[in-house]
């Protein structure tokens, strides 16, 4: 799949394509290496990125010097397959790959064994003086290597032919070091361990199948788990239209309209609630299993599974623009790219926030060796609250005429506000607290709860006492978020519960 931008350099315009494919045929890092030299070496080629975990690729080029054509035959001329990315494999065709890998596994293994049965019993047994022995090891050699692990036969020439030495190159390189110790065995010199030579060969195949198998189970896995999240959501949805609810395919459903939700039913939609009250289990999102009370104006997400009570939602957002759809497109680009490497000897500037906060923590060590791995000429900046010693100390060894900015000065600081500290008992906590907003009247107050649940029943407990208070945590939209603190900051709340 291709898709084009125009980035401006200077006074010119430069159009990038990035071309998105789904690879087959990877089973090692060496496999991620080979394709990414490949494709670096091709004229018009910015950058290359290769997920092997997922089995993706994403080339940023210039589609004036080369056509993704070209980039798609280069990937099959070094012995790997191409697929469109927007066609999601089924789960029968993963199966089904699954299970023609486990058998070729299987079946190199049993070659494998029945190698060294016959190496070790064998010789327990004084078989090998047997003139067959070797020639029957032989054959399980050839075997493995022609028949069951042919496919890697084909990748490694692949590879070969573009000079390109990875994982199956070497690999296949022992695997004919064994044939070829074993023949000379055979045919040139006396008393020589030639059975050895074609078990080894045995074994060096049934290891490279082995990896293969491996990193397929975990793609597989990976990828499965993506449609899982999506399939957390409906395809169907219940609409209210001219105070009818009819029920329609997911994809029918417009911004803007009305959707219905009864208990027991997944949310298929993003939106706002505008009438009812229930609890939503939004554990795919926060990852608690306690549900989260939803009333008029609070937002929820598509795949939600809705508990207690009739919900109207207004929807706010559909198809691609949904939050799940959204995540999984994050994934997908995510994982088409390798993370990058930081080259820490040429950075040429570092800035290490909270560092007394840091140092506190346990990373005293790591700070020291960042910045006594980075080489070329830089600047070097330290964000902290307090600064002692220590970080004096760092200062001093890692800059050069290092200089303290105090931007404090003039500023409300720990010093000026009094600060009390009170004990009370669990049950006699919201007595206090109640006591304390009748006595001192506070303006605007902070109240800090070790959880999200504590700070939603801290909150309903002030709104039953006529107490105005609103709670902030990470369970609510950026969103509402943002509007809890606008109404805070404008004193139209007396009090924010937060965790």
């Amino acid at each position: 799949m291709t898709q084009k931008q125009t980035e401006r350099e200077g006074d010119e315009e430069v159009t990038q394509a990035a071309f998105r494919m789904k690879i087959g045929g990877m089973s090692c890092s060496f496999c991620t290496s080979t394709i990414d030299k490949a494709y670096s070496r091709i004229d018009g080629v910015y950058e290359v990125g290769v997920s092997l975990a997922h089995e993706e690729g994403l080339v940023k080029y210039d589609p004036s010097k080369v056509t993704p054509e070209e980039l798609r035959r280069t990937l099959e001329q070094i012995g790997y397959t191409y697929r469109d990315p927007e066609k999601v494999r089924s789960f029968e065709e993963e199966a089904a790959e699954l299970r023609r890998e486990r058998g070729r596994l299987i079946t190199a293994a049993s070659f494998t064994v029945m190698s060294l049965l016959l190496m070790l019993v064998g010789q327990w047994l004084e078989l090998v003086e047997i003139p067959l022995m070797p020639w029957l090891l032989l054959a399980l050699a050839l075997n493995t290597m022609f028949v069951t692990g042919w496919f890697i036969k084909k990748m490694a020439w692949a590879s070969l032919r573009r000079g390109i030495l990875n994982q199956h190159v070497l690999l296949e390189f022992a695997a004919f070091a064994g044939i070829a110790g074993g023949f000379l065995g055979l045919f040139v010199l006396d008393n020589f361990p030639v059975g050895d030579f074609f078990a080894a060969a045995t074994l060096v195949t049934t290891y490279h199948i082995l990896s293969h198998y491996a990193s397929l189970v975990v793609r597989t896995r990976s990828s499965q788990a993506v449609r899982r999240l999506m399939e957390l959501r409906p395809d169907t949805a219940r609409v209210i239209r001219n105070g009818e609810e009819t029920e329609i395919p997911i994809d029918e459903v417009a911004v803007g309209e009305l959707v219905r939700i009864r208990p027991g039913e997944s949310i298929p939609v993003d939106g706002t609630v505008v009438d009812g009250v229930s609890a939503v289990n939004e554990a795919l999102v926060t990852g608690e299993a306690i549900p989260a009370e939803k009333v008029r104006g609070d937002d929820v997400i598509g795949g939600s599974l809705n508990q207690t009570g009739s919900l109207v939602v207004a929807v706010t957002r559909i198809g691609d623009d949904s939050f799940l759809s959204q995540v999984a497109r994050s994934i997908d680009e995510a994982r088409s790219l390798r993370p990058g490497v930081l080259q820490l000897a040429d950075l040429k500037f570092a800035v290490l926030d909270e560092v007394d906060r840091m140092l506190d923590i346990g990373f005293r060590e790591d700070i020291r060796t960042i910045l006594g791995r980075i080489k070329a000429e830089h600047q070097t900046i330290f964000v902290s609250a307090t600064i002692d010693d220590e970080i004096k100390r760092l200062a001093k060894k890692y800059m050069v005429n290092a200089k303290e900015v105090n931007v404090s000065q003039d500023r409300l600081t720990v010093d000026d506000v009094d600060q009390y500290y009170v004990t009370a008992e669990a049950r006699d906590k919201f007595r206090l607290l109640r006591l304390l907003f009748k006595q001192e009247s506070p303006d605007v107050s902070i109240i800090f709860c070790n959880t999200k649940h504590a700070a939603r029943k801290l909150t309903k407990k002030l709104h039953d006492a006529g107490i105005e208070a609103m709670e902030i945590h990470g369970d609510l939209m950026q969103r509402k978020r943002d509007r809890v603190m606008e109404q805070f900051r404008k004193h139209k709340i007396r009090v924010l519960v937060a965790t």
